[in-house]
């Protein structure tokens, strides 16, 4: 076997333990388990000395908000760290034709994955700690909102008088919360002067309100952390799918959906009110009437490439810090989707 410059690892990690496998050779790993806590992590540097003659190159998964902390530990540490959508090592699982699937096979499965795609992944960047809370947050905002229109759905199938009363508190508690929350994020914007400078320039987008500005600060951090509009988009899961095989298929199937969904749930009812409600005649129209007459997509696929301009202008303007500008930004509205 060909000599490596990387020592490649997979870490397969939960909520209270990750098992990590290190790529000796062709079919010779190196194993160890432990705990998913800051001296797990330091056990973790300690054993990982032992294979100081070569630089790590550590893949993981990215799972809920376990691999968070160890990811930052080891960039801190200085390693080169890439997290992975699950769906990448389960469809490379497939294609390997693997049939076991343990905490230390997809740790091996994950040192295998590194080695064979060592060159297409980008390195993880950890964001500001205001990006995380700003991000986190608006999450917690979304859980609030859902359970509020849950409850009130829930009010109108009530027939005991007490049952009514205790969920008008709970709907009113829900309500406050709301507002309180809605009012914390917004400060936290405020206190920043990047992401208040930031958001001042997302606003300045048609269809982009004052929530949905956070949502793409959150995600989209300063323009930095994608090379153009178009990673920024395929990162949402708004890049469309195609199927072309031979001369009898060639077709779109719609969008990847691999990615981030709550910029997907975020944009679709600005996208919506801007393609076909109140504000249709905006400078988006033309790009809007050209898909409807030309390409002839149904009306849905029309708002999901208006989702997908939005995310890519929104791109443009962090990566140039510069505001929307109507001429300046016409022929990008006017492109294709």
């Amino acid at each position: 076997m060909m000599d490596t410059p990387f020592y490649f690892i997979g870490i397969d990690i939960a909520k209270l333990k990750f098992d990590v496998a290190v790529k000796k050779s062709a079919k010779v790993y190196q194993h160890h388990r432990f705990e998913n806590h800051p001296q797990g992590f330091a056990a973790l540097s300690e054993w990982l000395n032992s294979f100081s003659d070569k630089p790590l190159y550590i893949v993981m998964e990215a799972t809920n908000v376990y691999h968070e902390r160890l990811c930052e530990y080891l960039y801190t540490a200085g390693h080169s760290v890439v997290v992975i959508n699950p769906k990448c090592a389960a469809n490379f699982a497939k294609g390997l034709n693997l049939r076991s699937k343990t905490d230390k096979a997809d740790a091996k499965l994950l040192a295998r994955l590194a080695e064979s795609y060592v060159h297409e992944f980008d390195l993880w960047q950890p964001k500001g700690n205001n990006e995380k809370a700003l991000l986190r947050q608006l999450r917690h905002l979304e859980h609030l909102k859902a359970a509020l229109t849950k409850e009130k759905v829930r009010l109108q199938m009530l027939l005991d008088e007490y049952a009514m009363v205790s969920s008008e508190r709970l709907i009113a508690f829900l309500e406050c919360e709301v507002k309180t929350v809605e009012t914390h994020i917004h400060q936290l914007v405020k206190q920043d002067d990047q992401l208040k400078h930031n958001h001042r320039l997302l606003s300045s987008i048609p269809a982009i309100g004052k929530t949905t500005a956070c949502w793409l600060l959150a995600i989209l951090g300063d323009g930095t952390r994608f090379k153009n509009g178009r990673a920024a988009a395929t990162y949402a899961g708004l890049t469309p799918m195609v199927r072309q095989s031979g001369t009898s298929v060639d077709k779109r199937v719609g969008i990847s959906r691999i990615g981030q969904s709550d910029l997907r749930k975020i944009l679709y009812m600005p996208a919506m009110v801007f393609c076909f409600g109140i504000h249709k005649d905006s400078i988006y129209s033309p790009f809007v009437q050209r898909l409807l007459e030309r390409n002839k997509l149904a009306k849905k696929a029309v708002i999901v490439a208006l989702m997908r301009k939005l995310v890519t202008i929104a791109q443009s303007v962090l990566k140039y810090q510069q505001p929307f500008n109507e001429e300046r930004y016409a022929k990008m509205c006017l492109d294709k989707a």
